[in-house]
């Protein structure tokens, strides 16, 4: 049988949210141990910084222009080549879940032609609680909330509905997962006990902004000029903010954990592939700029990503330069003919000229351990109106 394939997104996590990136504040076991069964690579680039295009990029293996796919408001469409429908066609039972109303593909489309089983956790979401924490000013901080709060917003009602569908798997089938989750994604509001879980002494010095602007783009000094809400603010006022981002990290990492201790105990988890990774990263505050509003900064660009499962190396890094549509072709991989079968992306001279069946390469041999002969170099990120 094919392996179980669980694909486990969080939104805005940047790379050094783990711990094992070398970040001291970070606390994130699960993920970290993860990489015992697998590998982490070092150098993940997202190909836009905006979460639905992001998305279309790493659910089709190609690039976000190839069909349109340019801004929020581009959902893909019911016959781009999405990844769950390709492996629901494949025999998988698949399931969808998510707590953010924006995710593609469009709820509109109805999710039985993407997947069999779909789960949105926003229409669970209790949006008192969500107005009660809203932020302030337009810092997007919040800062801890109390526990109770913090476990009626919808990651955890779609990372429990993912840990119920992990329980009642057919044996006899394989199991399609992809969690999407909205944390650590502004705004900026942790549970307290995951509050505490950061030393706010441990936390990595944040990059200032520059004392000449010039030489960078205009918009991103325009961001801090008119963001007045936090010029005035202290350093540790600024460590606050983070203290809050790196607690979500933490409860992206106890979710995780909990979904990883359910294929163990499912008696699947030696028969699954476990991917990890965010849509884009997050500026948090480094040279005064918050969000994903500076959109070439590593730290906007950069991501995690861990694979792990069965034949992969356990316990290794990878310094090459990946993308974000390696993915698609990596899971599609997994897959006796998945990934041959996968169509070729549009051209100026029509379907398939001169393109490979991913934009993507899939990831296996590097998972492997195996050497790899003319690699990229470099990475690819574009942007559609903002640099």
């Amino acid at each position: 049988m094919d392996p179980h394939i669980v694909v486990f997104i969080a939104d805005e996590f940047r790379s050094d949210g783990l711990g094992h990136m070398g970040n001291p504040a970070a606390v994130t076991p699960n993920a970290d141990r993860l990489l015992r069964d697998g590998v982490s690579f070092r150098h993940v680039y997202c190909q836009v910084a905006e979460c639905t295009p992001s998305r279309a990029s790493f659910l089709t293996g190609w690039y976000p222009h190839t069909r349109g796919h340019r801004n929020m408001a581009s959902m893909l469409r019911p016959d781009d080549p999405i990844l769950i429908r390709r492996a629901r066609d494949a025999g998988y039972l698949t399931w969808w879940g998510t707590g953010r109303s924006f995710d593609p593909p469009d709820p509109a489309f109805g999710m039985d032609a993407y997947c069999e089983i779909s789960y949105d956790g926003k229409t669970r979401c209790d949006l008192e609680v969500v107005g009660r924490s809203k932020p302030k000013d337009s810092s997007h901080h919040t800062g801890p909330i109390d526990d109770a709060e913090d476990l009626e917003f919808p990651d955890w009602y779609a990372s429990n509905e993912a840990v119920d569908m992990i329980r009642r798997t057919p044996i006899d089938r394989p199991l399609f997962l992809h969690l999407d989750l909205a944390a650590p994604h502004p705004p900026y509001r942790i549970g307290r006990t995951y509050y505490d879980m950061i030393d706010p002494d441990r936390l990595p010095p944040r990059i200032p902004a520059p004392c000449d602007w010039s030489g960078l783009p205009s918009r991103y000094h325009l961001a801090w000029q008119t963001n007045r809400t936090v010029q005035g603010w202290t350093e540790t006022r600024w460590n606050e903010l983070r203290r809050t981002y790196y607690g979500a990290c933490a409860r992206v990492d106890d979710q995780l954990g909990q979904v990883i201790a359910a294929l163990k105990d499912r008696g699947i988890y030696d028969d699954t592939a476990l991917f990890f990774f965010s849509d884009h990263g997050e500026m948090l505050m480094d040279h005064n700029l918050g969000g994903k509003s500076a959109r070439h900064y590593d730290a906007v660009i950069r991501i995690p990503l861990i694979v792990a499962g069965p034949g992969l190396k356990q316990g290794s890094t990878c310094d090459l330069f990946v993308q974000h549509e390696d993915i698609c072709p990596t899971v599609l991989d997994m897959h006796e003919t998945l990934l041959e079968q996968h169509p070729r992306p549009l051209s100026r001279r029509g379907v398939g000229d001169g393109h490979p069946v991913c934009a993507g390469r899939s990831l296996i041999p590097l998972c492997k351990g195996e050497q790899v002969s003319g690699w990229r170099q470099s990475a690819f990120s574009e942007s559609f109106g903002n640099l």
